[in-house]
């Protein structure tokens, strides 16, 4: 059984491919989710004299990770039914 495709990607029978929306969706998402918060953050720190540097650092912390953790934790839940990502 031939398992590539014609450049060479390996094809997985369980994996489905979402749609372009929905890649968009999550491309864009957490870079808005981090912009939002940058606005809201910044003024609010540099305030009490922090660089917007500061403010980035907080936003991949606070924003960035957990969300993209908890969409992995998510699909891995949907798939498995326990919460985990060695499915993923």
């Amino acid at each position: 059984m031939n398992n590539t495709n014609n450049i060479g990607e390996i094809k997985h029978p369980d994996i489905q491919q979402h749609s372009m929306v929905k890649s968009i969706i999550l491309h864009l998402l957490p870079g808005m989710l981090i912009l939002i918060f940058i606005i809201i953050a910044a003024p609010l720190l540099e305030k009490q004299n922090y660089p917007l540097m500061v403010t980035i650092l907080l936003a991949i912390v606070f924003i960035s990770i957990p969300f993209e953790l908890g969409y992995m934790l998510y699909q891995g839940k949907k798939e498995s039914g326990k919460s985990e990502n060695k499915n993923i």
